[in-house]
């Protein structure tokens, strides 16, 4: 429950200060027209029309002087367009293109990446002070079938972030689908200096990343940090987006380094689930909470991820400021009812053993329900240490030589308060709690209460509260 690391912070800044600098240079400069040259049919039957100023995409103003530009729905084609130059997104003068980009209606197509060093960039050698921005709030962008890498770079540190808030980001469509993305410097040497790639999703913001066509095998890669990290920076901001992504995978070359963050800032709606076709690989990474809703109570539980498999390493972790809140817990084939890996986070609230043991085993429902349905309440059967997914068995009280007792399993870790309650007419109850002399705990794994003799009351049951 705490803010975004300081680079995080610094990197939002930034971009922040740039759009804000831009805006009036981003409603001047509206060079995606495409209302001439050449069209290209795809293979769904819609027309796509050639972005035209080819002379400012190429920028060719002296170095330094890096544009700001914008796609917009424009009436040919259906808004369709399709550019035959790279994208560069970057304010790094020897390369530069454009400083910052912004989508907010439209269709824009990608050039196609298997013609050589035909690579989306978003922010290619830019500095954390002057990042390399692309914001989306509309309108749909078709990758290609080559990487986009948002803030990395073959040489130098590089800074980027794809902002989208709105429309659709997509690997899937268009006329050249199967590309995949990168965040961060996969490719940079240690010696390059520090590097930072965000993608950051939020709003109603459409985000379908398909089975790459070829290497890499995963959609959306972390790369390795240099000496600093949380380089690799994926962003889940409220409830309302859509996250579909075939694989993910924050596994690197630098064993040394955690080279990966994933930031998930909800209220008590939940967040925005990412939802992944074939596998999540885990690892040398943190998982950063920002929860900012109503209060919660213990066990309360949001699904982050479901997968056909989800491998989680030892390297991945909880950032320790949130560690004392919230635990990940992974559910495998068929705990929820089905044949998926889901990555769940549980509040661990005033009872963190309930609170893992309901997120696992009976749907994170509270301890006075009966997630199986068969009579006997969650609070209880964590008591008992069952499992909460077949018919748990109560025990029958057993009359010996006129003293009459009652024994329960009882699981060691499972740490709660409990009381045995007696009546004679179901309405009122007398209580007895430990250490009542009636309650011997002194055998492992059980409790027994013994029943008061010639006594008017003729019902007992046990009452299990794992928190109040």
């Amino acid at each position: 429950m705490k803010s975004p690391t300081t680079i995080h912070q610094h990197i939002i800044r930034a971009s922040a200060l740039l759009l804000a600098s831009g805006g009036t240079a981003l409603a001047q400069l509206n060079n995606w027209v495409g209302e001439g040259g050449a069209t290209i049919t795809g293979p769904d039957g819609l027309v796509y029309g050639k972005w035209t100023d080819s002379a400012n995409w190429d920028n060719g103003d002296p170095f330094g002087s890096s544009k700001d530009d914008r796609v917009d729905l424009v009436s040919a084609n259906g808004g369709r367009i399709w550019m035959d130059q790279e994208f560069w997104v970057t304010p790094y003068i020897p390369s530069s293109k454009l400083g910052a980009f912004s989508i907010n209606g439209g269709t824009l197509q990608l050039l196609d990446g298997v013609t050589l060093y035909k690579t989306p960039r978003v922010g290619d050698g830019a500095t954390i002070a002057n990042p390399g921005i692309v914001t989306q709030t509309g309108g749909t962008l078709y990758m290609n079938r080559g990487e986009m890498r948002i803030g990395t770079n073959i040489r130098l540190a590089s800074y980027g972030l794809y902002d989208i808030s709105g429309g659709e980001l997509s690997t899937a469509g268009g006329l050249h689908p199967g590309g995949n993305i990168v965040l961060g410097s996969r490719f940079n040497q240690f010696s390059d200096g520090p590097s930072r790639g965000e993608l950051r999703i939020s709003g109603t913001a459409v985000v379908n990343l398909a089975k790459p066509l070829g290497a890499p095998a995963q959609s959306l890669l972390f790369g390795a940090a240099h000496g600093e990290p949380e380089s690799s920076v994926l962003t889940i901001i409220g409830s309302t987006a859509t996250v579909n992504i075939d694989s993910l995978s924050m596994v690197n070359n630098y064993p040394d380094y955690n080279a990966g963050l994933i930031h998930f800032q909800f209220d008590q709606t939940g967040p925005s689930t990412i939802h992944l076709a074939r596998f999540a690989n885990l690892a040398q990474g943190v998982l950063n909470i920002d929860y900012s809703g109503t209060p919660l109570t213990t066990g309360a539980c949001f699904d982050l991820m479901i997968a056909d498999q989800i491998a989680i390493s030892p390297s991945f972790t909880l950032d320790p400021a949130d560690a004392q809140d919230w635990q990940m817990v992974k559910l495998g084939d068929g705990q929820i009812g089905g044949q998926k890996d889901t990555l769940r986070l549980v509040y661990l609230g005033s009872n963190a053993a309930y609170a893992i043991w309901t997120a696992t085993h009976a749907g994170c429902q509270k301890p006075d329900l009966d997630s199986d349905n068969d009579g006997v309440p969650n609070g209880v059967e964590f008591f008992m240490g069952q499992t909460g997914s077949s018919f748990t068995t109560t025990p029958s009280l057993v009359t010996s030589a006129g003293i009459t007792t009652w024994t329960w399993p009882r699981d060691p870790g499972a740490i709660t308060n409990y009381k045995f309650q007696m009546s004679g007419d179901l309405q009122l109850w007398t209580d007895f709690n430990p250490p009542h002399a009636s309650i011997n705990t002194s055998q492992p794994g059980q409790v027994t209460f013994t029943l008061p003799g010639n006594s008017p009351l003729k019902f007992c049951r046990l009452v299990v509260t794992p928190f109040q």
